[in-house]
């Protein structure tokens, strides 16, 4: 929607540095999530706390790259149709 609305990002390279800063964030706030509360070794936090944090953030890593496949083919479809 962005990338066939925006102004400023209606390039391939813009939204790719959009989407760039997008995937830092999340990988940042998902290590901020994991060692959160761990004062010295992640490692020794609570198994279960851990297990669960990480696969919380496998989660995200997961349904953001569906999202981006989804979108990537709607967009591969719209501009074979010639609407882009």
């Amino acid at each position: 929607m962005i990338y066939t609305i925006s102004r400023y990002y209606n390039t391939e390279e813009r939204v790719a540095h959009m989407l760039s800063k997008i995937t830092d964030q999340m990988i940042i706030r998902c290590r901020e999530n994991i060692v959160e509360g761990v004062k010295e070794d992640m490692w020794k936090e609570e198994p279960n706390e851990l297990v669960r944090k990480l696969d919380a953030g496998i989660r995200l890593k997961e349904a953001y790259q569906e999202q981006y496949r989804l979108t990537r083919r709607k967009l591969e479809r719209s501009s074979s149709n010639g609407k882009l």
